[in-house]
């Protein structure tokens, strides 16, 4: 086979592996950071949500041959479909700032201990 019909399946058998995650995940693969690595980058997106991972070519050869190595590699593409909804960074849930001894802040707080005075 030539090299170009070799990317064209490994193409092909990504786009069938991806789709088994979700049918509407954008896969684009694209090679490494250097020609001579053995590694492909293989990018996911869904609307503006974004995200890589890096497979090797190994790893790809081997996924069309062996349906064990081929649910492995649909693991990893699942996990990296998962790191699409994580937010970029996150959500501030608590205030950081100090509180001096003597502020405003205690001048509004009260003790929940019994009530002074009142009914007897």
């Amino acid at each position: 086979m030539r090299h170009q019909d070799l990317e064209t399946e490994a193409h092909n058998l990504l786009r069938k592996i991806v789709r088994t995650v979700d049918k509407r995940l954008q896969i684009q693969l694209s090679d490494g950071p250097t020609p001579q690595d053995h590694l492909l980058s293989l990018g996911l997106s869904r609307g503006q949500q974004q995200a890589t991972m890096e497979l090797s070519v190994e790893e790809l050869r081997r996924a069309g041959e062996s349906t064990r190595d081929s649910s492995i590699l649909r693991e990893r593409i699942k996990r990296t479909h998962e790191r699409l909804c994580f937010p970029k960074k996150p959500e501030r849930f608590f205030d950081t700032k100090a509180i001096r001894p003597g502020s405003e802040a205690f001048a509004t707080f009260r003790s929940s201990g019994g009530r002074s005075g009142g009914r007897r």
